[in-house]
């Protein structure tokens, strides 16, 4: 033969410009979970941004939270028992004792529960002789003072 290259045979590469070191595989793995360790926030749940969570992602309270302070302690039949007690002489309607039992800044969902269950406390009451009921929805201590509002 004489010398001359095979044109079938293929160049020797170019010599890389880059002036970057080849690395291995293991080293720039390790290299990558040193920078991701680096740049994630410390341990125990602290972050670099705080996010602001929706009033939806919280669950709503229920009607317990928002008992006045004075019936806080007492079993919602005792709260009820009470509220008719402080006043006798009175023919009170559901809405009357709940707005008395609970806070003004109650929401609307926890109001709509709690009315339920003190209509309910009203109910067993009036089976169990405790008061009695006037019209519909309203209650009274006293027998006569119910039969007067029924008759009126």
């Amino acid at each position: 033969m004489d010398g001359t290259s095979n044109p079938a045979s293929p160049a020797p590469a170019p010599a890389p410009t880059d002036t970057s070191i080849a690395v291995s595989d293991d080293e720039t793995a390790g290299s990558k979970e040193q920078a991701t360790q680096e740049t994630k926030p410390s341990a125990k749940g602290h972050h670099a941004r705080t996010t602001r969570k929706s009033k939806f992602d919280e669950p709503a309270k229920s009607w317990q939270h928002y008992i006045r302070k004075e019936f806080a302690k007492l079993s919602l039949p005792q709260a009820v028992a009470s509220v008719i007690q402080s006043q006798p002489e009175a023919v009170l309607g559901v809405p009357e004792i709940v707005n008395m039992l609970f806070v003004d800044a109650t929401p609307q969902a926890a109001r709509n529960d709690a009315r339920n269950r003190v209509s309910n406390v009203l109910s067993i009451g009036l089976k169990n002789d405790k008061w009695y009921r006037a019209k519909k929805g309203q209650y009274s201590l006293s027998r006569e003072v119910a039969e007067a509002s029924i008759a009126s």
